[in-house]
């Protein structure tokens, strides 16, 4: 299943290259990823998922509270604006559709629908 994910992961950072989206940083050499997850960031990224629900295509927001404003880290004292960059970076992220089995014709799918995003 890890190899599979690799192969889509890849695959689908080549299929969106040239788009509007920040795709996953590259594996160091020596590490592996097993793409879990695939995490892109958008400056418009609200408006990004609506384009790609019109599309019918799924996505997800997994993080959208960076953890120093979790209830748990309250005690900190890092309120919002402490840590900016992690708190713009939560505002841009989006989960594309990933999984062990996904097809070519469905990375294709995916990568076509954030391909005719247009932020601007």
């Amino acid at each position: 299943a890890n190899q599979r994910r690799r192969k889509a992961g890849a695959a689908l950072t080549e299929a969106l290259a040239g788009s509007s989206v920040l795709t996953p940083a590259g594996v160091p050499a020596g590490s592996d990823h097993v793409f879990h997850l695939y995490v892109v960031r958008s400056e418009a990224r609200d408006e990004m998922r609506a384009h790609l629900e019109a599309e019918g295509v799924a996505s997800a927001i997994h993080y959208p509270t960076p953890i120093h404003l979790q209830p748990a880290y309250s005690d900190l004292g890092q309120g919002p604006g402490s840590l900016p960059v992690a708190e713009r970076l939560a505002g841009e992220i989006c989960s594309l559709p990933i999984f062990p089995t996904i097809e070519p014709a469905e990375i294709d799918r995916v990568a076509a629908a954030v391909a005719a995003f247009d932020p601007s």
